[in-house]
């Protein structure tokens, strides 16, 4: 995979974030589609899509400062706006928090707007077709193995 797609200036678009953006995208195709199943109208899904975006983002900067030589970052703040560095898990972590406050303020059940985004996934990822392929996977990869050290 290339890290730098392409390059407009002194700006790059990374693979990373695309596929980081692809996601996004897919995301909320799968809760628009499901979101009659907790009572959510079309605003109330865009909303909750900025609203993820916006603290993802934050999520995933404040995770990566933490994580990578804090001090550093505290003693050079222009570094935290103008520095690259995101943190995957940032995203997931503060994106939770976003989903429960929402459902808080909205009165919604959290569990069910977190199943909003994964019922397709469940439906589509493990039904028994797909099931069957990653079984086979494994024991090919198992026998792989096992010959490689000789067992």
């Amino acid at each position: 995979m290339y890290p730098i797609l392409f390059e407009i200036g002194n700006f790059s678009f990374r693979s990373y974030g695309l596929m980081i953006a692809i996601g996004t995208l897919v995301g909320y195709w799968v809760a628009y589609r499901n979101r009659s199943k907790i009572g959510l109208k079309d605003d109330d899904m865009l909303d909750l899509l900025l609203l993820l975006i916006v603290f993802g983002i934050i999520g995933a900067k404040v995770t990566y400062i933490l994580t990578n030589n804090p001090l550093y970052y505290f003693s050079n703040p222009k570094e935290i706006i103008s520095g690259s560095g995101l943190s995957f898990i940032g995203i997931v972590i503060f994106g939770l928090a976003t989903c429960w406050f929402y459902a808080l303020k909205k009165k919604i059940n959290f569990f069910g707007l977190i199943d909003v985004f994964s019922t397709w996934f469940n439906d589509r990822l493990c039904n028994r077709k797909n099931w069957m392929f990653s079984e086979w996977m494994l024991l090919r990869t198992s026998y792989y193995f096992m010959d490689r050290i000789s067992i």
